[in-house]
This record gives C-alpha cells, sequence and structure tokens, in this order.
C-alpha cells in the first residue's frame, strides 16, 4: 500500500531550502556535482529529494523565488 503525503507548495520550498542548506551547497552546484558524479551518499540523498520537489511544484529547479499564488496546487 502506498503512503500519500499532503502538502502545499509553500511547504515545499521549505523543505527544498532546508535540504540545500543543510548540505551547505545552491542548486547550481548540487546540480553540477550531479552532473559530474562527484556527490557523496547524503548530497545524492538531497539531489534526487530536489529533483522529486521540482517535479511537484512544475519547475526546473533554475528559479530563484516563486510566489505560492503563481505555483499549481500540489495534492
Amino acid at each position: 500500500m502506498s503512503t500519500m503525503i499532503r502538502t502545499t507548495p509553500r511547504a515545499l520550498m521549505e523543505r527544498r531550502r532546508r535540504l540545500l542548506a543543510d548540505i551547505g551547497m545552491g542548486y547550481e552546484e548540487l546540480r553540477a556535482r550531479a552532473f559530474t558524479y562527484s556527490l557523496t551518499t547524503e548530497e545524492l540523498s538531497v539531489w534526487h529529494a530536489v529533483e522529486d520537489i521540482d517535479r511537484l511544484l512544475g519547475c526546473d529547479g533554475w528559479y530563484i523565488r516563486v510566489e505560492d499564488r503563481d505555483l499549481h496546487a500540489v495534492a
């Protein structure tokens, strides 16, 4: 049985920000290191989580700031 978690775009954006802060990297650095296979196990886990969040938010990761009203609801 699958587990479904309800969240909001704001909560997803905050989680994404915290994940990047926890490893001390910005999106651009994390992405560059991911493409050169230079990530630790923890960083790779964060990379996958950030990719998943971006997919849910319907963005490609290159945004700087997105207001909640510009995002589609995540069910």
